[in-house]
């Protein structure tokens, strides 16, 4: 989860620096911070493989394995397991949707088209939400790891859905930082519902 989140800040950064002065055109910026963010995103993508190891490997081992078509069977049948996979997939879903309008209202809508201050205003905010994300899940496995998941996934559900409501009236021209509040409320709501999704193997 860690990991998605170091993504995130790259991804929010990624049509700021494709703005920069440094390209001579959009399509050479386009190509150029491309090809250095797919590295980026293949090195960031390995190190969980890299670096997280089974907590249970011993009783794994011990215990045997399934074959694939009993594993599958297994999984299809536990309706709670179901359940909980498909607000996973949810939550992502919305989550993503929600990050690529947040470009678009951030050229089109808070800064009249401004294609180098939109893409910088949300590569900001953005980087921060993911920040934020990942302060979430160390305070979360720290301070809340004997805590019920169930409530702790609650709250971050809430307080997600809190964000995503309160962008239909703080994403204002008026005063474009209030976008920070959703921004922030989010990061902390899928931080939270996020880890506890990742402890159950949904994602």
């Amino acid at each position: 989860w860690v990991s998605a989140n170091i993504r995130r800040v790259l991804f929010r950064s990624m049509f700021a620096l494709t703005q920069a002065p440094l390209w001579t055109s959009e399509i050479q910026g386009l190509r150029s911070v491309g090809v250095l963010f797919g590295i980026l995103f293949i090195v960031t993508g390995i190190l969980p493989a890299l670096l997280c190891t089974e907590r249970y490997q011993r009783i794994a081992v011990r215990e045997g394995s399934l074959s694939l078509i009993d594993t599958l069977k297994l999984s299809v049948t536990n309706k709670t397991y179901l359940l909980v996979c498909g607000i996973g997939l949810s939550s992502i879903f919305a989550g993503q949707v929600y990050m690529l309008f947040g470009t678009y209202l951030g050229i089109y809508y808070l800064f009249d088209n401004d294609k180098l201050a939109g893409g910088n205003f949300f590569g900001m905010i953005g980087s921060l939400g993911a920040v934020i994300g990942i302060v979430t899940v160390v305070c979360i496995n720290r301070f809340f790891a004997e805590a019920d998941k169930k409530h702790v996934m609650l709250f971050g559900f809430a307080t997600a859905l809190a964000g995503w409501l309160s962008a239909v009236f703080l994403i204002t021209p008026a005063a474009p930082w209030l976008t920070l509040v959703p921004v922030c409320l989010n990061a902390v709501g899928l931080g939270a519902a996020g880890i506890m999704l990742v402890r159950a193997g949904c994602v």
